[in-house]
């Protein structure tokens, strides 16, 4: 078998495992008692008894943070605006990020071609998304980044929530000091993303975030970020909190190390 061939193997075996496992632990999850009060989704806090009356909503989040500027980042502050839209079956997000130094536009969006809550009401999604990032660094370079994957959310116990995407991203990036020679360098990237969200009462969400990727930020694979963060959501759908994000590069080699780290803080309201 040819290296080309072992690879389409692996990626093969890597989707079917993403898309079956949970949905597995999910129907595993339909036969237990029902609860006596629904768990709440996450970003922000939401119970599914509310989806049923409010499948369409906006939300605004606004970020603050500060990078140790340690590693490849050419900045230390950062705001953050984030739009989105929820439907019941599908979501749509866009913003930007301004540093002292760089400007990030993203727009993604997720189809949830199967979505159907279990007979407790817990969440259980898979569907198809994708998504466009533009960097500028003034005077320095540009890129674009396209990405396209698999998509699920599945609550298979009445505190944990388990979403994540396993994806193929494209990364075109030029270098202005040598874009008559060179206009763009191109890279194909696989990229992936799992978190797990703990809802300990329906208005608190405490999450732990693996990925290759993050919203403003698309670095060759395998550089890793871990984030680990916290959010309150309040009745009238306002909702608070704030996250660590440690970022590693080259986590597959020898020659792995410590990057940097970001701290945020951020609310928004949903209506």
């Amino acid at each position: 078998m040819t290296a080309v061939a072992r690879l389409r193997s692996c990626v093969l075996c890597a989707v079917l495992a993403f898309l079956v496992l949970p949905a597995a632990a999910a129907q595993a999850a339909d036969t237990a008692a029902a609860p006596s009060e629904p768990a709440s989704r996450s970003e922000p806090a939401q119970t599914p008894s509310e989806d049923a009356v409010r499948t369409n909503a906006f939300s605004f989040t606004y970020k603050l943070g500060r990078n140790t500027g340690t590693g490849f980042e050419p900045f230390r502050n950062t705001a953050q605006y984030l739009i989105t839209y929820d439907t019941a079956d599908a979501a749509f997000r866009t913003g930007w990020q301004q540093t002292e130094e760089t400007f990030d536009f993203t727009a993604d969006g997720v189809w949830w071609w199967y979505s159907n809550p279990t007979r407790k009401g817990y969440v259980r999604q898979f569907g198809l998304g994708g998504l466009y990032h533009y960097f500028l660094w003034h005077k320095m370079s540009a890129a674009n980044d396209f990405q396209a994957g698999v998509f699920m959310k599945v609550q298979p116990f009445k505190y944990l929530i388990i979403d994540g995407d396993l994806d193929v991203q494209l990364k075109l990036e030029q270098v202005f000091a040598i874009k008559r020679t060179t206009p763009w360098l191109k890279n194909w990237n696989p990229a992936l993303r799992l978190r797990l969200t703990a809802v300990p009462v329906p208005a608190l969400n405490l999450y732990f975030e693996t990925a290759s990727y993050e919203y403003f930020r698309y670095m060759l694979f395998f550089s890793p970020a871990y984030t680990f963060g916290g959010m309150y959501t309040w009745s009238n759908g306002i909702y608070a909190g704030c996250e660590l994000t440690a970022r590693y590069t080259d986590q597959f080699t020898m020659s792995a190390y410590f990057d940097c780290a970001e701290a945020r803080a951020f609310i928004g309201c949903r209506f």
